[in-house]
């Protein structure tokens, strides 16, 4: 019996036929002996195309002898035919496609030959560069996941990422800062004036999530009632920064303004954007993104004659201050849209108001 060819590796593209009004998948490969293989499949959308291409890919993998079908290939198919459908939240599949990129330097390696030791010179060389322990989990885990699918369809026989253990010189993630209350008062001190002084008070004083803050919108802002309605939330996406969900369904909820906080949004003009538009933006209207907020708080910790604190410690800040003013832990996991605590999450949350007053304003 004839030896069959090896297939290698398929280049894919897809492009617009025109006169068809169609998108065209196409996988083209050269076999050992030098001859050229192409593999074509349409559809009406380039999102069915991107799904055809990814079933190219797979039929390509599956054609090819064992030994031949390389990571690289196995994780294109993962990502563009095997992610989409999983059931979880798509801030974690941004999450998954955005940690996929650090698996790059083992694409060449053929899928069956992947090893521990592979998996921990690739997180040794993350923790050389800087990454911190726990970016190195977050990678390990997406290549857990990207080679489970790969052992339940038995093209491996061991998920070599779960026994790779992570780099001893990872350093540990940098400890939280958090404001002390001279420190607050000062801060908010130099917000008084400032155009988007709403957007830090409503990160300081009620602990909003960056991402919480930077998408409400004009209808999430009740200054009559003065609550704010946390139901939209700033996510990333392979196609960049976008406006979605919160966090977790649970972390939608309606907290008490303070007055302080009800007279800045008043001070801000609405003039005739539509309940959707965003209460903050960028001069061109666009969604604030996570660096040009950490600028722009570097500047106004700057002004108020502090060390530099990041959004998120905004948010901390505010978990520490409202719990040592005498705040109810129980109180403050609903202020702040936690679903962590196992306890918490089984003994109060059915309890929890339509509005969370922290009930010292």
């Amino acid at each position: 019996m004839a030896k069959r060819p090896k297939r290698r590796r398929g280049e894919g593209s897809i492009s617009y036929e025109v006169a068809k009004d169609r998108w065209r998948a196409m996988l083209s490969w050269r076999d050992d002996g030098g001859r050229l293989h192409r593999a074509t499949k349409s559809a009406p959308t380039r999102a069915g195309a991107e799904l055809a291409l990814a079933r190219l890919r797979l039929e390509h993998a599956q054609g090819a002898q064992e030994e031949d079908v390389v990571f690289g290939a196995w994780l294109e198919h993962w990502l563009e035919a095997t992610l989409p459908g999983l059931r979880i939240s798509e801030r974690t599949k941004a999450d998954y496609r955005k940690h996929a990129r650090a698996l790059a330097p083992l694409a060449s390696i053929p899928l069956r030959s992947l090893g521990v030791r592979d998996t921990e010179a690739l997180l040794a060389d993350l923790a050389e560069k800087g990454y911190s322990r726990t970016v190195c989990r977050l990678v390990r885990a997406t290549l857990s996941r990207v080679l489970g699918d790969a052992e339940r369809t038995d093209l491996v026989t061991r998920n070599v990422a779960r026994a790779a253990r992570l780099p001893a010189e990872a350093k540990a993630p940098r400890e939280r800062r958090t404001l002390s209350h001279e420190e607050a008062a000062r801060l908010e001190q130099a917000l008084s004036g400032e155009k988007d002084e709403a957007l830090w008070l409503s990160m300081l004083l009620l602990g909003l999530r960056p991402g919480e803050a930077a998408a409400l919108g004009w209808g999430d802002v009740d200054q009559e009632a003065g609550v704010l309605h946390v139901v939209r939330a700033r996510r990333w996406t392979p196609w960049g920064y976008e406006v979605g969900p919160t966090k977790t369904r649970r972390s939608a909820r309606v907290v008490k303004m303070p007055p302080r906080l009800v007279t800045a949004f008043r001070s801000l003009e609405r003039a005739t954007a539509p309940d959707q538009a965003l209460v903050f933006s960028t001069p061109t209207g666009r969604l604030l993104e996570p660096s040009a907020m950490n600028h722009r708080l570097a500047r106004l910790c700057t002004k108020a004659g502090i060390e530099r604190v990041t959004p998120y410690e905004l948010r901390h800040s505010a978990a520490s201050l409202l719990s040592d003013a005498g705040v109810p832990i129980e109180t403050l996991a609903d202020l702040l849209g936690h679903t962590s605590t196992q306890m918490l999450e089984a003994v109060y949350r059915h309890r929890v108001r339509k509005v969370v007053d922290p009930g010292i304003w």
